[in-house]
C-alpha cells in the first residue's frame, strides 16, 4: 500500500498541471467569476462538468479540472486567492492542501509573477464578509 501524498505534493502535482494547461484553469476561473457575476450562491464541481458539456468546452482538460474532487480542492483555493470574488459561489471546508504553502509553490511552479490577492480561502471568504472582494 503506497503512503498518501503529503499536501506540498499535492499541490506542486496541481500546480505542473495548470502550468501546462492554463487554457483550461483560466476557463474555470472565468466560470466561476461569471457565475458570482449571476449571483449564484453555490458553484460546485458538477456545475462546471455540466457547463463545460454544453458549451461543448474540450473535456479532455476540463474532465481532469472536474472530476477530481482533490485537484478541484486545489484549483478552486487558487482562483480564490487570485479572485477573492470566487469566495461568493465556490464553498471551502479546511482540508490537508490548506497545510501546503499554496503561494509559494504557486510561483515556483507556475508563474513567479502572480499577484494573490489573499493569502487563502479563508482570507478570501474574509474579505467577501467584508465587502472587499472585487
Amino acid at each position: 500500500m503506497s503512503a498518501a501524498k503529503s499536501p506540498e505534493l499535492r499541490a506542486r502535482e496541481a500546480c505542473r498541471w495548470i502550468a501546462g494547461n492554463l487554457d483550461a484553469f483560466d476557463w474555470l476561473v472565468g466560470v466561476i467569476l461569471a457565475e458570482v457575476d449571476k449571483g449564484n450562491p453555490c458553484f460546485m464541481r458538477g456545475d462546471a462538468f455540466k457547463l463545460a458539456r454544453e458549451k461543448k468546452v474540450r473535456l479532455s482538460n476540463v474532465e481532469r479540472l472536474c472530476r477530481d474532487n482533490n485537484l478541484w480542492a486545489i484549483f478552486t483555493r487558487y482562483a480564490a486567492m487570485k479572485y477573492p470574488r470566487a469566495a461568493h459561489t465556490v464553498h471551502f471546508k479546511g482540508a490537508p492542501i490548506d497545510e501546503a504553502p499554496l503561494a509559494r509553490i504557486w510561483r515556483e511552479e507556475v508563474d513567479a509573477d502572480t499577484v494573490f490577492r489573499a493569502s487563502s480561502w479563508r482570507e478570501a471568504l474574509e474579505m467577501c464578509n467584508r465587502g472587499e472582494a472585487a
